[in-house]
């Protein structure tokens, strides 16, 4: 495999999550994230087959499938095919016994408890997405209207933010929508 320009040279990964040793290490650009897990990571909890997802940079960076991770590397192009950013370096496994929303809520709450408050699609966008969210946990993943109101939602927040708090917090459930029939979900 050929290294992109722009995508040599080192870069800081902090795995974390459900892996057996979680660690920061410096590694060249373009390593393949399953390498990454396995060997300098201990492997995920349970074995590679317990892999539910990865977010590979950071929780405003998108998610993986457990397929995608096990052919994504860890550059700036590579990672971009599957609609998610090399970011932070901050990588987190996620395994099969995590459910999904629940993290997804987490990182809304992280948000929600970050920002200023100062422009509406971040006071008050935050909190109808952390509800639907919510319901989609409750209720199941809700109907065609719920997931299109979502979008609409996203697209309101990415566009009409002051800075780019809330964009970051809702790039993941996009990412997690467009993506859910992968993820085992029926939309």
């Amino acid at each position: 495999r050929l290294v992109s320009t722009g995508n040599t040279g080192s870069k800081v990964y902090s795995i974390s999550g459900d892996v057996k040793m979680p660690k920061n290490i410096e590694l060249q650009r373009g390593i393949p994230l399953k390498t990454l897990i396995e060997e300098y990571a201990g492997g995920v909890k349970g074995g590679w087959d317990n892999l539910q997802a990865v977010i590979p940079g950071g929780i405003s960076s998108g998610i993986l499938t457990a397929e995608e991770a096990e052919y994504a590397h860890m550059d700036f192009n590579s990672l971009s095919q599957f609609d998610v950013s090399l970011g932070t370096g901050g990588v987190i496994v996620i395994s099969k016994d995590q459910n999904l929303f629940d993290i997804l809520i987490k990182n809304i709450d992280f948000y929600m408890d970050e920002s200023c408050g100062q422009c509406s699609p971040c006071r008050e966008g935050l909190p109808w997405i952390k509800e639907k969210l919510t319901k989609m946990v409750e209720d199941g993943l809700g109907s065609k209207e719920e997931i299109e109101f979502m979008y609409f939602l996203i697209v309101k927040i990415q566009n009409n933010s002051v800075c780019g708090l809330a964009p970051g917090a809702v790039k993941g459930i996009q990412n997690f929508i467009n993506k859910i029939n992968k993820f085992g979900y029926n939309s």
